[in-house]
């Protein structure tokens, strides 16, 4: 029997369940992201999707409501009314731990960086150099907690309007930005689907390394959030935890 579902029964024990049931959490998929989440491609459906299916495979859950896209702020809203259990895929931020619990370890890690039109000489390692540009606007997915990140840089101006990467990517194209800032795997996802390889590059200084986690409601039974960490512990080192990864092109 695997660890992760001695994990799960040992839980499930101390929760009143029967070890032979099966536990239902509620959760949902984020939309606009189609490199974390998309229901368009039966071979690609999101780093973030193939994870959640994994974990419920190897451990007694059933996940409902992941064929529902919701935007990252209804998602973090639900999570904090109870409306959903767990989400896959969250950056923390401080906002964020006020109302959601973050489970260790990170799911996958990612590089925040800049994207420009290709035509665009432009050389940026620092924010003083950032702000010195006459034109520095910044195109950011609305919601995310790369807006709060960059709310807090002084000099800026920030351009949050979209719900989607798709949106921004077009928005540059017609110059109504001179920036995007996003994670570097799902800027590549966005790229290949629009077919502009040839008309964008990313810049290559890194703003940060950071962890996409399993977000889960904060009233979620202790030994429960203890048991999911644990799982996904055990899952990081299976040979199919290992290919999803891979196959994303991303690091644990």
């Amino acid at each position: 029997m695997t660890i992760w579902l001695l994990s799960l029964i040992t839980a499930f024990s101390l929760l009143g369940i029967e070890a032979s049931a099966t536990m239902t959490l509620r959760s949902n998929s984020q939309e606009g992201i189609d490199f974390k989440y998309d229901h368009e491609d039966p071979a690609h459906k999101g780093l973030c999707a193939e994870v959640a299916q994994l974990m419920a495979q190897k451990t007694k859950i059933n996940l409902t409501g992941l064929a529902t896209e919701k935007t990252i702020p209804k998602i973090q809203t639900d999570l904090s009314l109870k409306k959903i259990d767990i989400f896959f895929c969250m950056l923390e931020d401080e906002t964020r731990t006020s109302i959601i619990d973050f489970l260790r370890p990170a799911i996958f890690t990612e590089n925040l960086v800049f994207l420009v039109r290709k035509d665009d000489p432009v050389s940026i390692r620092t924010w003083d150099q950032v702000r010195a540009l006459k034109d520095n606007s910044i195109l950011l997915v609305n919601g995310t907690a790369y807006v709060n990140y960059l709310k807090k840089v002084p000099g800026l101006h920030l351009d949050d309007g979209a719900n989607s990467l798709s949106i921004n990517l077009k928005k540059l194209i017609n110059k109504r930005g001179r920036f995007i800032v996003a994670s570097e795997p799902s800027l590549r996802t966005a790229i290949a689907t629009e077919g502009l390889e040839n008309q964008v590059r990313i810049l290559p200084w890194i703003l940060r390394v950071e962890g996409q986690y399993i977000a889960v409601r904060k009233d979620l039974p202790p030994d429960l959030k203890m048991m999911l960490s644990k799982s996904l512990e055990e899952l990081r080192h299976t040979d199919e935890y290992k290919k999803i990864l891979e196959k994303y092109q991303v690091q644990p």
